[in-house]
């Protein structure tokens, strides 16, 4: 009877793990690789796994997955630390990792309060973005502008997750388990990374974490703490912020598309223009009427009066107020419109089991939507509660 290859010695997973085969693997490595395994399921041979805490990183959250085997002592002395963290439920994060120039600085601080969470990320550039959810809405805001948006959507996932998350995770090992002055210490050991868990005995739970290469290099510390307490507003965005509200965005354009709009006819099609939306480098016209554009169309949009597109990016058709919207959209470099300016767009109508371009039709654009991102109104097309926030909407017609 041949014997199922340990997971560590598949092709799938050697490759999946050949960014961290280097003297210096980055944070974001150890992320991608260790969320790689995470998706892949073979049948478990496991007894314990612990995720300890948090790399914050720009876009998302690393973690630290340890595989527990049957080592008694260190076993049991990970569950310990594993039932006590999951318990606490404030948590304080500070993450620092070492510059260009090798010097250790610090990059992330996170607050964790149940669901509710924060992160500021310092770019070695010096731009700082504020990010959390106050468990009913996320933000993100940078410095740099101290532009941003608040959304009535749930994160993807916690900046630290509860470690019973990642009881599946194969691959890491206990080295060894010693004692450095009055914390207990766990060496562990996954692909070519160590991570050295510094835990107070009293408490059972982390107050420290070293994350080294295989030699023994720091590539980045994090030190924790456990308040009792935070402040009213560590969850909300800066009150300085200049916010694009999205949960008002999808109100607007669904009072947009109750309303008459702008209706033309071109080759027996005939659209109603209900809404344009304006980025910093997007553009999205939406309308009623006609047909969904061919997929190997490209026939695309654009702003009368200004240099052509950069790239073209058609959304995908949405129902909003009990209408289906159809549309077109562009991209910019530096797109800086306000209303009125006129945009050339495409209209679709039906051949056979396709559509076809039957003319091109334009439109005065007097009252745009100015959002951030329009792309990311239609993530949730059915909208929600309306937050303060500025919307820069004047009318109910384009």
């Amino acid at each position: 009877m041949n014997q199922k290859k340990p997971l560590s010695d598949t092709p799938w997973v050697q490759n999946q793990m050949q960014e961290m085969r280097s003297d210096e693997p980055s944070p974001e490595a150890i992320d991608r690789a260790v969320h790689s395994v995470l998706a892949y399921k073979p049948t478990p041979r496991y007894v314990f796994v612990w995720k300890a805490a948090s790399f914050a990183t720009v876009a998302g959250i690393a973690g630290l997955f340890v595989y527990v085997t049957t080592q008694p002592a260190s076993a049991a002395g990970l569950h310990a630390v594993a039932d006590a963290f999951r318990h606490q439920s404030k948590r304080h994060c500070v993450t620092y990792r070492p510059n260009a120039g090798g010097e250790m600085v610090q990059t992330n601080e996170d607050w964790i309060d149940g669901r509710k969470n924060a992160m500021v990320y310092r770019a070695e550039d010096g731009v700082t973005t504020t990010s959390g959810y106050n468990g009913a809405r996320i933000f993100v805001v940078s410095s740099k502008d101290g532009g941003g948006f608040v959304d009535d959507m749930e994160p993807s996932a916690p900046p630290v997750e509860d470690i019973d998350a990642y009881l599946k995770i194969p691959g890491a090992r206990v080295l060894k388990q010693t004692k450095s002055g009055k914390y207990d210490v766990y060496s562990i050991g996954f692909s070519d990374c160590r991570f050295d868990i510094f835990v107070d005995p009293a408490t059972r739970l982390p107050v420290q974490r070293m994350v080294m290469t295989i030699r023994g290099k720091v590539i980045e510390r994090n030190d924790y703490d456990y308040p009792s307490q935070f402040s009213a507003n560590v969850f909300e965005p800066p009150a300085t912020s200049d916010l694009t509200d999205y949960p008002a965005l999808r109100q607007e354009i669904a009072q947009r598309v109750a309303g008459p709009g702008q209706t033309k006819t071109i080759g027996g099609v005939t659209i109603t223009l209900k809404a344009v939306l304006v980025g910093k480098s997007r553009i999205l016209a939406l309308w009623t009427g006609g047909a969904k554009a061919d997929a190997g169309s490209t026939a695309g949009m654009w702003i009368e009066g200004i240099k052509k597109p950069i790239a073209e990016g058609r959304p995908s058709p949405t129902v909003i107020a009990g209408k289906e919207l159809l549309g077109d959209g562009a991209w910019y470099q530096g797109l800086n419109v306000v209303g009125p300016f006129v945009i050339n767009v495409p209209v679709w109508g039906p051949d056979g089991t396709h559509s076809k371009v039957v003319g091109r039709l334009t439109f005065t654009v007097n009252n745009p939507i100015h959002a951030q991102d329009p792309d990311r109104v239609f993530a949730r097309p059915t909208g929600g509660v309306g937050v303060t926030g500025s919307t820069k909407t004047q009318s109910s017609n384009p």
